[in-house]
């Protein structure tokens, strides 16, 4: 992929929290991430995705997820809050426990919208 062109990578890692990882039901580990990176960092500039999600995420998984990020080498980490997609586990786990406060998931223009609130992990500013 270097030598055809890559330069950057995005890679969505869900969480640091190997708990979380085994509630969303993907096969992801914390071990096989920190593999991955060891191995991606051929390229220049690569970027890690992490959201936090339920169920089960609480402030301590979080933070678990954001000292999983501080020892990753990367150039950039983003960091949101996942969206429930009609249709999905998660989506009717979020829909069954309130968590959905509004159904719009962008603004209109094209801008992503965090559509779930987690109890115990309000936002703060």
């Amino acid at each position: 992929m270097k030598e055809a062109g890559c330069r950057l990578l995005i890679v969505g890692f869900e969480s640091g929290d190997p708990q979380i990882l085994k509630n969303i039901k993907k096969g992801a580990t914390v071990e096989r991430a920190r593999a991955f990176a060891r191995i991606a960092t051929i390229w220049p500039d690569h970027s890690w995705r992490l959201h936090s999600r339920p169920p089960g995420e609480t402030k301590e998984s979080i933070w678990n997820t954001i000292n999983f990020a501080k020892t990753l080498d990367c150039e950039t980490i983003q960091v949101s809050i996942a969206h429930a997609y009609p249709g999905t586990e998660f989506y009717d786990y979020a829909k069954a426990n309130g968590f959905i406060t509004n159904e719009r998931m962008e603004d209109g223009g094209g801008h992503q919208m965090a559509h779930i609130e987690y109890p115990g992990c309000r936002p703060t500013t």
